[in-house]
């Protein structure tokens, strides 16, 4: 009994040290832009979340994803949607959008037309490759006719 004890014990050991000599992660060479703004929870339909619980959300989700992507790239920039316009993202290779930037077309209604047209965060001719986070791939495109809905 002590013998296979002894063996059960020294594979187990040996397992978990194999487990643990994974060889490091190459990095890729892309270039990549984080913009982040979105809290970790829904604020759809709810009023009453206080402004610096959502902050403090908000840079912890883009503290968690700027450590992950610098996992895999080596070169990550991260900035606040707000500071988000869309030349930004020629410089990079790609756009990870987890943020609602500044609209560069307003909303437009027109009631008597019965015409809504959301409001506009990229222009019709941006061309680089970005990837959307949850609702901003129906928030972000839907006016330049992208549907990427999010649910």
């Amino acid at each position: 009994m002590k013998k296979f004890l002894l063996l059960l014990f020294s594979f187990a050991l040996l397992s978990s040290a194999a487990v643990g000599t994974n060889p490091p992660i190459k990095k890729s060479s892309l270039k990549v832009l984080y913009v982040g703004g979105s809290p970790d929870f829904n604020t759809t339909g709810v009023s009453d979340i206080p402004a610096d619980i959502i902050n403090a959300s908000v840079v912890k989700r883009m503290n968690s994803f700027e450590k992950y992507l610098k996992e895999y790239f080596t070169s990550v920039t991260v900035i606040k949607a707000e500071d988000y316009t869309q030349d930004l993202s020629y410089k990079y290779d790609v756009t990870v959008m987890d943020g609602l930037p500044k609209p560069i077309v307003p909303v437009y209604q027109d009631r008597a037309k019965n015409v809504y047209l959301y409001p506009g965060y990229l222009t019709d001719d941006f061309d680089r490759p970005m990837l959307t986070i949850g609702e901003m791939g129906d928030r972000i495109a839907r006016r330049i006719g992208s549907k990427n809905d999010w649910y």
